[in-house]
């Protein structure tokens, strides 16, 4: 029905809209409490866009700035905090945990992002730079 559509184009664009909200609050809040990291961002766009608009083309070019947006992401997901996934068959996690075929496996994203094990003693920090070996800016595609 028409209400169906509506209801369901209105959840799209409000979810849309609060997950780059919170993206965008916790990227200023970051460039306020990290000034050097905001006058990093600002010479790059000065650098690479000049007086040009950003367009899809060329805000490929600005990796600094994709690191930045992918920390403040790795620190504050605004995806659910809890993903339940469900086994469809046997399997073993990364960790050695074996999971059998119809098991829940709840994961956090803030919790996986945070892991020292594998981002080190800074896990907890804001550091946009540990983005720099990152297979995303290695791979246009990812």
């Amino acid at each position: 029905t028409g209400s169906i559509i509506r209801d369901s184009l209105l959840n799209f664009f409000v979810a849309g809209r609060d997950t780059t909200a919170a993206l965008l609050s916790w990227t200023f809040y970051y460039f306020s409490e990290y000034p050097h990291v905001l006058a990093a961002v600002k010479e790059e766009i000065s650098s690479k866009l000049g007086t040009d608009t950003p367009d899809f083309d060329n805000i490929k070019d600005l990796r600094y700035l994709r690191m930045v947006f992918d920390e403040v992401l790795r620190l504050h997901p605004p995806a659910l905090p809890i993903s339940p996934k469900q086994a469809v068959k046997d399997d073993v996690l990364p960790n050695g945990i074996k999971v059998k075929a119809g098991q829940v496996v709840f994961l956090s994203p803030y919790i996986i992002h945070r892991d020292e094990k594998y981002l080190g003693k800074d896990a907890n920090e804001f550091r946009p730079e540990r983005g720099e070996d990152s297979p995303v800016n290695k791979n246009p595609f990812v």
